[in-house]
C-alpha cells in the first residue's frame, strides 16, 4: 500500500474538525490535532474514516500527541479488518468476551451492583406507548446484545436469542414533581431483582407517565452494555420513535473477540503488553486513602455518588490550561484528579484506571455491547516538572494507554503479578471516566427534543471513581465511592481537593501535591484534611499541607498566565512507591 498523503487525509480531517481541506492543509505542518480543536472522540472518528475510506490505520495516540497533524497522519499503516462473519440465527453458545467473566462472578456473589447501569430519556411531551414498544422491538432486533443471556453449565457462555425478541417494558404513572429522581430511586435499588443475566437478557425498560411528560428508563447489566452503548441507544431510540431509524443489523459484539484473536495471532497483542508493563514499571500497585472507617476483609460492592459542579472560574482555568498545553480538557481534568488523589494518599506516583471506548475499527462505533476496556494510566510527578510538563505528561500517558487498550486489563495484572487486597481492584483502585462525549445531555431529532439523565444503582466499581458527566460553563461531575471504604465526609474532602486543583496552577513534583496558585478565584486546598485522622485502623496519616495562595484578579490573568504555569516552589521531600505496607491494607472493593 502507498500511504495516503495529507491531501487525501485533509477532507476527512475537515469533516471531523470543521473548516475546509485547504485550512487543514495550511495548519497541519505546525498544529497538532488537539491544537486544531480535536477531542478524543473526534480522534476516534478520524481513525474510523481513514480505515473506511482510505484503508489506512493511524495510531490514536499519535493523533492526540503534540505532533503536528501532518506528522501524526504520516505514520498511518495498512488497515486490517477483523469484523466477524455473520453469525448463525439460532441460539448458539458463544465464548464470553473480556470483562464478562468477572462481572458474572460478582453477580453470583450478589455483589454486582457496580455493574447495574441506569439511564433515563426524558421526552419533551407525551409518548405513544405503542410507538415506544415498536421502537424498542426494532432496536432489540438490531442489537443482539439486547437479547443476550448467559449460561452457567457445563461452562459459562453467552447465548444470543433469535430475533424478533420482545423486550421487557414496564409501565407506571408518577406525579410530575421530580419524576426522574423518583424513577431512579425506585429502580436503582430494585435492579438486582430485575437484572438476572443467567435467567433472561438483563435489559429492562420502564415507561413512566409524569404529568405532561413521559420518561423511558433503561436498566441494563454491564455484561451487555457500556457507556458508549447508552449514547448509541439513546440516539437510535429517538430516531426510531420520530421516524424509521436504522433498520439493518448492527455489528455483533463478537467483533471484540475476533479482533482480540487477530491481535494475538499477529503478535500485536504481545507487543502491546510489553509496552504497557514497561510503562507501569515500578509504579505502586496499591493506593489507600485515609479514612476513619475500620478495615474490612472484603467490600460488598455497594457505593454512593456525590454530585457537584466546577464554578465558571475553574472551568475557564481548565480550558485555558488545556489550550496552553495543547491537550484536551479531559487530560487536564485527569491531571487535576491525579493531583488531588496523590495529595490525599501522600504519593508522587500512582496508577489510575480509565475506561477506554474499545471501538478500534470503522463500524464499531455503531456497536452496542461490552467493548469498554479499563486501561491503567500512570500519573507520575518529578520534582523538577512544571504544571505544563505534568499535564502534558498525563496527556501522553493517557494517549499511550488508550492506544494499547486491546490488551485486557486482566492480562496486564497477570503479567505484572500485581496482587492486591482481596476484593479490591488489582493495580488501580482509583479511576476516572469521561462520559461527557459519550452520553449527550440533550438530543434533538426531528421536531422532538430529549434529555438524557444518568442514574445510579448504589454500587461502586473502584474505591473512588470521578465521572466527568458534562462540560459547559459549569461542568458537572459525580464522585462514586465504595461506602465500605470511604465515608461521605471522605468523599467531600476528595471533591474539595479536586475543585482546588482544577481551579489552580500547581507544581506537580513535591510542591504540586501541596501548593495551589488559583487562576480564577480562591479555592481552599483541603486535600490534607485527613491530617488529623485517627491512625488506630492502620491508615497512614497524611502529612500536613503547606498552603500557598496567590489569587489573581481577572485583569491579571492574561499577562501572568505563563508565569503562573511555570512557577517552582521548593518543598520537603516526600515518599514514593507503595502507599501502605501490606499489613495495613486489609480493605476491599470490586471492579
Amino acid at each position: 500500500m502507498v500511504a495516503p498523503d495529507l491531501a487525501a487525509w485533509a477532507p476527512l480531517a475537515a469533516r471531523v474538525l470543521g473548516g475546509t481541506p485547504e485550512q487543514v492543509c495550511a495548519a497541519a505542518s505546525t498544529e497538532s490535532f488537539v491544537g486544531l480543536g480535536g477531542t478524543s472522540l473526534q480522534a476516534i472518528a478520524l481513525v474510523s474514516l481513514g480505515q473506511r475510506e482510505l484503508r489506512a490505520d493511524v495510531d490514536s495516540a499519535r493523533l492526540l500527541s503534540a505532533l503536528p497533524l501532518a506528522r501524526a497522519l504520516a505514520g498511518a499503516v495498512d488497515f486490517v479488518d477483523t469484523a466477524p462473519p455473520a453469525a448463525a440465527r439460532g441460539p448458539v453458545e458463544r465464548e464470553l468476551l473480556p470483562g464478562q467473566r468477572s462481572m458474572l462472578a460478582a453477580h453470583l456473589l450478589e455483589q454486582d451492583a457496580p455493574y447495574h447501569l441506569m439511564f433515563t430519556v426524558e421526552a419533551d411531551g407525551p409518548l405513544d406507548p405503542a410507538r415506544v414498544r415498536w421502537a424498542l422491538r426494532r432496536l432489540t432486533t438490531r442489537h443482539e446484545a439486547l437479547r443476550t443471556r448467559f449460561v452457567r453449565d457445563p461452562r459459562q457462555a453467552r447465548i444470543v436469542l433469535p430475533a424478533p425478541y420482545e423486550p421487557r417494558l414496564l409501565h407506571q404513572v408518577l406525579p410530575a414533581d421530580d419524576a426522574v429522581r423518583t424513577v431512579h430511586d425506585l429502580y436503582g435499588r430494585s435492579a438486582a431483582r430485575l437484572l438476572r443475566p443467567f435467567a433472561q437478557p438483563p435489559v429492562v425498560f420502564v415507561l413512566t407517565r409524569a404529568g405532561r411528560r413521559d420518561l423511558l428508563t433503561m436498566l441494563v447489566h454491564h455484561t451487555v452494555s457500556d457507556g458508549w452503548s447508552v449514547g448509541v441507544f439513546a440516539r437510535e431510540f429517538a430516531e426510531c420513535y420520530v421516524g424509521d431509524g436504522p433498520a439493518e443489523a448492527a455489528p455483533s459484539p463478537d467483533w471484540v473477540g475476533t479482533r482480540l484473536a487477530a491481535q494475538e495471532t499477529s503478535g500485536a497483542l504481545a507487543a502491546a503488553l510489553t509496552r504497557v508493563t514497561a510503562r507501569l514499571g515500578t509504579a505502586p500497585w496499591s493506593v489507600t486513602l485515609p479514612t476513619d472507617l475500620p478495615p474490612v476483609a472484603e467490600a460488598d460492592g455497594r457505593g454512593s455518588r456525590l454530585h457537584f459542579h466546577l464554578d465558571e472560574a475553574a472551568a475557564e482555568a481548565t480550558t485555558g490550561l488545556a489550550r496552553q498545553c495543547g491537550v484536551t480538557v479531559t487530560s487536564v481534568v485527569l491531571a487535576a484528579w491525579a493531583l488531588a488523589v496523590s495529595r490525599r494518599a501522600n504519593l508522587d506516583d500512582l496508577v489510575l484506571g480509565v475506561p477506554a471506548a474499545g471501538r478500534f475499527e470503522a463500524g464499531m462505533e455503531r456497536l452496542v455491547g461490552l467493548c469498554t476496556r479499563v486501561v491503567p494510566v500512570r500519573c507520575a510527578a518529578a520534582d523538577d516538572r512544571t504544571v505544563r510538563e505534568f499535564v502534558r505528561g498525563v496527556a501522553d500517558a493517557l494517549a499511550a494507554a488508550v492506544a494499547d487498550a486491546d490488551v485486557p486489563f486482566e492480562r496486564v495484572v497477570a503479567e505484572l503479578g500485581a496482587a492486591t487486597d482481596p476484593g479490591r481492584n488489582p493495580l488501580a483502585q482509583l479511576g476516572f471516566a469521561a462520559h461527557h462525549e459519550l452520553v449527550p445531555d440533550e438530543l434533538v431529532v426531528g421536531d422532538r427534543s430529549w434529555r438524557v439523565h444518568e442514574g445510579h444503582c448504589h454500587g461502586a466499581v473502584f474505591d473512588a471513581l470521578l465521572y466527568l458527566q458534562s462540560w459547559s460553563g459549569r461542568p458537572r461531575f459525580a464522585l462514586e465511592y465504595a461506602t465500605a471504604l470511604l465515608t461521605a465526609a471522605d468523599a467531600g474532602e476528595l471533591v474539595e481537593s479536586f475543585q482546588a486543583a482544577a481551579g489552580a496552577g500547581h507544581r506537580p513534583g513535591r510542591g504540586a501535591a501541596k501548593d495551589h496558585h488559583a487562576f480564577g478565584g480562591s479555592a481552599r486546598p483541603t486535600a490534607g484534611a485527613g491530617c488529623g485522622r485517627n491512625a488506630r485502623h492502620g491508615r497512614r496519616r497524611v502529612a500536613p499541607v503547606r498552603r500557598v495562595h496567590a489569587v489573581l484578579r481577572p485583569a491579571d490573568r492574561a499577562g501572568r498566565r505563563a508565569h503562573r504555569a511555570d512557577v517552582h516552589l521548593p518543598r520537603p521531600a516526600r515518599r514514593r512507591g507503595r502507599a501502605v505496607p501490606p499489613a495495613a491494607r486489609p480493605r476491599g472493593a470490586r471492579r
